[in-house]
């Protein structure tokens, strides 16, 4: 039977001739339609998916794909596969953290610490880096001043025409520019007639 009529069991199927009869089985990957009939073109062998039949198949730390007859795995983000010449699944090829700190030094970029998280890192400036204080804290001078955004630090300085009330510390809120320079009127000229 399955020579003289090669579809007998339907698609994803294999036929196996008997003395006098056949069976039919499904491929892997496939299950028959209705479990309580014989496998035949009106009880097909339709695609598994794996993934929801079976969600742990790929194993922790990673997103299955059902495709036909089959699946494929793969690691999420901040994730690899402990052994890359080998499949991912779930019991002796997981996918593991990866630690970016150790494996790209210079994620972060200079004057920074990094910190390994699961599937993830932060990053985090040195005491002093990469913080413009005169953007973040406007005031941070106090009035009167201009401030320079340094390395590590600010400066700040007293616009013209102002100076710092206690000349032996440094410029802050608490020791602002005072006015030093008193504006001049002009006297105003009047037209005689």
């Amino acid at each position: 039977e399955c020579a003289v009529i090669p579809s007998v069991c339907g698609p994803n199927s294999n036929c196996t001739n008997t003395i006098g009869s056949y069976t039919c089985s499904c491929l892997n990957g496939f299950s028959v339609t209705s479990p309580d009939f014989s496998i035949n073109v009106n009880n097909m062998c339709q695609d598994v998916n794996e993934c929801a039949v079976i969600p742990s198949v790929c194993g922790p730390n990673s997103n299955c794909t059902n495709t036909i007859g089959s699946y494929n795995c793969s690691c999420l983000n901040g994730f690899s596969v402990t052994s890359p010449d080998f499949s991912i699944n779930n019991i002796n090829n997981t996918c593991q953290d990866v630690n970016e700190c150790a494996v790209i030094p210079s994620v972060c970029g200079p004057n920074s610490n990094c910190t390994n998280t699961i599937g993830s890192y932060n990053c985090s400036c040195l005491n002093g880096f990469n913080v413009n204080e005169c953007a973040v804290i406007p005031s941070v001078c106090g009035p009167n001043s201009n401030c320079t955004n340094t390395i590590g630090s600010y400066n700040c300085s007293c616009l013209n025409g102002f100076s710092v009330t206690s000349p032996g510390f440094s410029i802050n809120v608490n020791n602002t520019c005072q006015g030093t320079k008193y504006m001049q009127r002009k006297p105003i000229k009047k037209n005689h007639l």
